[in-house]
C-alpha cells in the first residue's frame, strides 16, 4: 500500500501501522516532511517534492 500524506507527522493509525512488524513494511508512507517503509525513516526539514507529476510517477514505477 503507498499512503501520500499532507501532514508533517504521521498520524496515531498511520503511526500505527508503522510501528507493527507485521505490517510496516507493507506500506510506503510519503509525507510531506518524511518518508516511513519498514525500518526505513527518512525525514526532512523542508517539504518534500513528492506531489508532483513526475515524481509521483516515477514512486509508481517503482523508484525510491
Amino acid at each position: 500500500m503507498v499512503v501520500f500524506w499532507s501532514d508533517d507527522t504521521l498520524d496515531l493509525t498511520l503511526k500505527n501501522w508503522h510501528d507493527d512488524a507485521a505490517v510496516r513494511d507493507q506500506v510506503l508512507i510519503y509525507g510531506k516532511r518524511g518518508f516511513w517503509h519498514g525500518d526505513t525513516v527518512d525525514l526532512a526539514t523542508a517539504d518534500l517534492p513528492w506531489w508532483k507529476f513526475e515524481n509521483i510517477t516515477r514512486l509508481l514505477g517503482g523508484e525510491r
